[in-house]
């Protein structure tokens, strides 16, 4: 039992390591089919642009998503 719950941790490890952002983890299990591509997205921006998007209104926000991942976030 004890090895099975070790490999169970070592896979989720490794799953995790792959959407991993410098030493901080941005996600462990990504969730939903625009999960990766969104995950991807963010960490090919810098920190300065991503903060930058928080001031966007949300139709340029909406449309800077759609243009660099291909994710529409407005079909909910």
């Amino acid at each position: 039992m004890r090895e099975a719950l070790e490999t169970r941790e070592r896979e989720r490890r490794s799953a995790g390591a792959s959407i991993r952002s410098g030493p901080v983890a941005i996600g462990t299990y990504p969730v939903g089919p625009d999960a990766l591509p969104f995950l991807g997205w963010r960490s090919s921006l810098g920190d300065e642009d991503w903060v930058g998007l928080g001031g966007a209104d949300d139709a340029d926000y909406f449309q800077r998503v759609l243009t660099d991942t291909g994710v529409d976030l407005r079909s909910g």
